[in-house]
């Protein structure tokens, strides 16, 4: 998560924003600026023979739709050249631009994503956006955040939410998992990977594999609880990088939605297994520890050791902190007791 990033593995230089990097015959990758702590993010533009794919598409913000324009140029191309987009998976970064560049695609054009995730993509950040804020200030003091910053989480959806113009809902194409797609004489299966995301969709075959931020190679994908999805996300998180490692080949490309492409997925999918558990046991430890008990905001400053989480840091802290805790109440080992309205998770 980005508590954890270090962007020494992005370019600095904003100028080279938008320009295709050739990674393989047919493949091409290129960084699209971001106004956030994480700088850059992926797009992938595939050329396999016979058919133009373009896989995530960034932020609703003039500066990276202007960077996926000059990619998309670099290699000669319009809009209208694409013959599929896909997306993985419905953060800001990855789905926010799509109301935008669907009216300059061809109407032919599918806009493919995973059917579960399509429909929780517009209900998030569909008419009940402001619903939703609402919903993420009373998680958040209900855990033990201050109300200032829990109204400082509810101001940071709407502002994310800024950055997404969605398609019309009739516009995309659900997929399944268990699907394969054709990316003119390449191949891919279709998989769910929740955890970062409730419905995150991994697409891969023997050389390459569209991996989203399902798994990235140098930071760990956050991984949070809220109440109206999935109960266990930390669960699931590891589960699915099982998943995903046992489709690995040796050689195979990990294309992830943040930093460069490499190719040692199962072990990091081990490393990023072995950091839940160990953040898993810390916050038992300090449950036990503890007189009363511990609050989500409490157990944030826990596991990643700050003595003060402000901003954005705090809210995606606390949303983890809560799918630990969530995944100690599932298993058996929590659980909870209310007192004046904040809630403290204590030893079963």
């Amino acid at each position: 998560m980005q508590l954890d990033f270090d962007d020494t593995q992005r370019p600095a230089d904003k100028e080279i924003a938008g320009i295709p990097v050739k990674i393989a015959e047919g493949l091409w990758r290129a960084a699209l600026p971001m106004p956030f702590p994480l700088k850059w993010v992926n797009t992938y533009i595939a050329h396999f023979g016979s058919e133009w794919c373009l896989i995530d598409c960034g932020l609703n913000w003039r500066e990276s739709r202007d960077a996926l324009t000059l990619a998309l140029r670099s290699l000669e191309l319009d809009y209208s050249d694409l013959d599929a987009v896909y997306l993985t998976h419905a953060h800001p970064d990855h789905i926010g631009a799509i109301g935008k560049i669907a009216p300059k695609l061809r109407i032919d054009t599918p806009i493919y994503m995973l059917a579960s995730e399509l429909e929780y993509m517009y209900r998030v950040w569909g008419e009940d956006r402001e619903k939703n804020a609402q919903m993420v200030i009373e998680l958040h003091t209900k855990h033990g955040m201050t109300e200032d910053m829990a109204k400082f989480s509810g101001a940071g959806f709407l502002l994310l939410a800024q950055f997404i113009a969605l398609a019309p809902r009739e516009r995309l194409t659900p997929i399944y998992e268990g699907d394969v797609i054709h990316m003119g004489s390449e191949s891919f299966l279709i998989t769910a990977a929740p955890g970062h995301s409730p419905w995150h969709m991994v697409f891969s075959n023997d050389r390459f594999f569209f991996i989203g931020d399902h798994i990235l190679e140098r930071i760990s994908p956050n991984v949070s609880y809220y109440p109206d999805t999935d109960p266990n996300p930390v669960q699931s998180h590891i589960d699915s990088l099982a998943k995903a490692a046992g489709l690995g080949h040796t050689g195979q490309m990990i294309l992830p939605g943040h930093g460069a492409p490499f190719v040692k997925l199962e072990e990091r999918a081990h490393e990023l297994q072995e950091s839940h558990l160990r953040r898993y046991a810390s916050t038992l430890q300090a449950i036990a520890q503890s007189d009363k008990g511990l609050t989500g905001m409490e157990t944030a400053h826990i596991i990643f050791r700050r003595r003060e989480l402000e901003g954005t840091d705090a809210q995606l802290a606390m949303g983890e902190a809560l799918a630990h805790l969530e995944r100690g109440r599932t298993l058996g080992e929590v659980s909870f007791r209310e007192e004046d309205g904040v809630v403290y998770y204590v030893p079963r």
